[in-house]
C-alpha cells in the first residue's frame, strides 16, 4: 500500500505570479566564455559590498550569465550573491568553494561580505554557458568553534575550542581589559593541545594608567598548519596583575587534509 502523505492546511499565496526567461539552456552565441574576478574585502571595498556589471567589459563580450565558480576558502566569512532582476540569492559558506547555476537575464550582480577581516578574499569565475554537473569535494569545515567569554584573571589558563586532529585555517582574537592593577604583559597563544606546540602567539602591553582597553584585534586567515590533538587557546599574564576582562576567540579549521 502506498504511503499517505498528510498535506498540512495553508493559505493560498497572497504575492503575484510573474514569469521570467531563463537564458539557462541557451547556448551563448559568442560560444561558451568564462570571465575571471577576485576581490580582496578589505582594499576592493569600503562598504562590504562590490558591483560586477559585465556591460562594461572592453573585450570578450558575453550575452548572459548563467553558473558561477565561487572560491571562497580564503575567507573566512560568509558571502552573498543576490542578482536582482530575479532575486536569485546564493550564499557561499566561509572556506568553501562550489559551482553554481544561477537564475538571471541581466549582466550584473552584486557581492557581498560586510564582516570580513582583513586578508579575506573571494574568487569568482563568470560561465554564460551551464556546465555538466561536477562535483567538488567538500572539505569538512567548522566556523563554529568559538568562545567569546574567556576570563582574563590573574596567572595562566587554558580553553579548548576543538578537540581532535585537523588544520587551522584561521582565527580571530580579541581581547579586552576591564582592571589592572600595575603595567602588564598578557601574552595569547594558539596551542596543540595543552602544553603542545605554540600554533600562534602574541602579545600585548596593558598600561595601568588606560582604564578599559580594547586590544587589538589578530586575525589571520588561509593558514595550513597542522595540529594533532585540539586547538587551545593560552593565556599567559606574565604579571599577574590583570584582575578582570575577556578573550573573544574564533579558530577555522577543517579535519581533512590540506
Amino acid at each position: 500500500m502506498a504511503a499517505v502523505v498528510a498535506i498540512p492546511g495553508a493559505s493560498p499565496y497572497r504575492g503575484n505570479y510573474q514569469s521570467f526567461r531563463s537564458v539557462l539552456m541557451n547556448a551563448p552565441p559568442e560560444g561558451n566564455m568564462t570571465v575571471p574576478v577576485a576581490v580582496k574585502w578589505d582594499g576592493d571595498t569600503d562598504s562590504g559590498a562590490v558591483w560586477f556589471n559585465l556591460i562594461s567589459q572592453t573585450n570578450l563580450q558575453i550575452s548572459q550569465i548563467c553558473a558561477l565558480y565561487v572560491d571562497n576558502l580564503e575567507n573566512s566569512q560568509d558571502v552573498e550573491i543576490v542578482f536582482p532582476d530575479t532575486q536569485f540569492r546564493l550564499d557561499v559558506p566561509a572556506f568553501s568553494e562550489g559551482l553554481f547555476p544561477v537564475v538571471t537575464n541581466a549582466l550584473n550582480f552584486y557581492a557581498s561580505c560586510p564582516a570580513a577581516s582583513d586578508g579575506d578574499s573571494t574568487f569568482i569565475q563568470i560561465l554564460n554557458f551551464n556546465p555538466p554537473p561536477i562535483a567538488i569535494e567538500k572539505s569538512n569545515f567548522s566556523v563554529g568553534a568559538a568562545n567569546n567569554n574567556i576570563a582574563v584573571p590573574s596567572g595562566n589558563n587554558n580553553t579548548v575550542l576543538f578537540q581532535g586532529a585537523g588544520v587551522l585555517r584561521g582565527f580571530d582574537i580579541f581581547v579586552r581589559v576591564t582592571a589592572v592593577s600595575a603595567d602588564d604583559a598578557v601574552q595569547v597563544q594558539i596551542l596543540d593541545g595543552i602544553g603542545g606546540t605554540v600554533l600562534f602567539s602574541t602579545s600585548y602591553f596593558i598600561s595601568s594608567a588606560n582604564g578599559v582597553q580594547n586590544l587589538a584585534l589578530a586575525s589571520m586567515t588561509g593558514l595550513q598548519i597542522p595540529f594533532t590533538q585540539a586547538l587551545v587557546v593560552h593565556l599567559i599574564d606574565n604579571g599577574g596583575d590583570v584582575t578582570s576582562g575577556v578573550i573573544s576567540a574564533q579558530v577555522y579549521y577543517s579535519t581533512d587534509n590540506p
